[in-house]
């Protein structure tokens, strides 16, 4: 018995003095030889096997109609706005349009040009209706949407900022994006309904 301990240390001792001499590093990982030909050549016979579908869409045929199609041929509005600014990829349409109305309004009423922040007003928006969802306790619907009439309520309860001081852009991005935070949030606003613990 004593022989066997004995013989179970060595072993032991000897894998730890071999151990000792192993090393390790992280490096930047290039696909190898499987990954650039073989993988590659199978998917691009697939690629080329698989039938594509034809993306189509519904269009007017204006052939043989006389319109217009030159600004030259409009009058020039006088009427001031400021310029057509994109949402990106969010769901914010209904604070864009209402704020370029309210925008409009300001210079018509006061002769003052600003640019408002659309952002500051959605950010308000995201946070009352998770609040209503939770108080609601999950029966009520959160989306990136909304409806014109959410700017003048956020207004009245959180005020307003200038573009300048609050874009909603971070890293340096230049269009929205809410889908990753949207699904986020209300991933986690399903998992409060799911456990009935909506404490606001």
């Amino acid at each position: 018995m004593q022989k066997v301990f004995s013989i179970i240390i060595l072993c032991f001792i000897t894998v730890g003095a071999i151990a000792q001499n192993d090393k390790a590093i992280f490096k930047e990982y290039a696909p190898n030889y499987f990954m650039q030909m073989i993988m590659k050549d199978n998917s691009v016979v697939e690629e080329t096997n698989t039938t594509k579908q034809v993306d189509k869409r519904f269009f007017m045929d204006q052939s043989g109609m006389k319109l217009p199609n030159k600004i030259s041929f409009y009058k020039k509005n006088s009427i001031w706005h400021t310029p057509t600014l994109s949402q990106g990829r969010a769901g914010t349409c209904w604070c864009f349009s209402t704020m370029s109305f309210y925008e409009s309004e300001v210079k018509r009423l006061t002769g003052k040009e600003v640019k408002i922040s659309e952002l500051y007003t959605v950010y308000w928006e995201y946070v009352e209706k998770a609040r209503r969802f939770v108080q609601e306790r999950g029966n009520s619907h959160f989306s990136e949407g909304s409806e014109g009439n959410a700017v003048a309520r956020m207004f009245k309860k959180y005020g307003t900022v200038p573009n300048s001081v609050y874009s909603g852009l971070l890293d340096g991005k230049k269009y929205h994006d809410h889908s990753a935070m949207v699904n986020e949030m209300t991933t986690y606003l399903k998992s409060l309904k799911k456990t009935g613990e909506c404490n606001e």
